[in-house]
């Protein structure tokens, strides 16, 4: 049933400069990376939410039954938020 009401936002994310550390550490470490990134993703969504990943290294997050365009403004922010803390995978910071 069509709900005129009923809105949602959609998240394009593009890790910057992520070749980078498949070139120096290797693509295990990328992979790691990649998953942890995901984790942290996920930490700042509801449970009604979903995160995936496109390829290489881009995501697209999907907030379904947003009330305005502040609630995806939010979790864009938590999302930005999260990546500010450095990774530790295997040694490598």
């Amino acid at each position: 049933r069509y709900d005129s009401t009923y809105q949602f936002a959609v998240l394009f994310i593009d890790l910057d400069r992520f070749k980078i550390v498949n070139d120096s550490l290797g693509h295990a470490i990328g992979d790691e990376l990649l998953v942890a990134i995901s984790t942290r993703f996920r930490h700042c969504l509801r449970n009604s939410d979903i995160v995936a990943r496109l390829g290489g290294d881009e995501f697209t997050v999907l907030l379904e039954g947003i009330q305005d365009t502040s609630d995806a403004t939010q979790v864009a922010q938590r999302i930005l938020e999260s990546l500010c803390t450095p990774f530790n995978l295997k040694g490598h910071t």
